[in-house]
């Protein structure tokens, strides 16, 4: 089952978060022996990061877990 960790500084909606799901989904298909319909999507938004010197730019990583 995939599954994809995303963390941001910034707010995501949950209209974002299905449009990201949905994103990533395509991404899922392309790996073989997976399939993007059972993938698992966790979002932690808001939360403390900071890229290079500046704390107010925003920024993401993403994880994409195959268990």
């Amino acid at each position: 089952m995939p599954r994809i960790n995303i963390r941001t500084n910034s707010y995501l909606s949950k209209q974002n978060q299905l449009a990201m799901t949905l994103e990533m989904k395509k991404v899922i298909d392309t790996i073989p022996w997976e399939d993007g319909k059972h993938l698992m999507a966790d979002f932690t938004d808001d939360c403390s990061m900071i890229f290079g010197d500046n704390p107010s730019l925003p920024c993401a990583t993403i994880e994409i877990n195959i268990l």
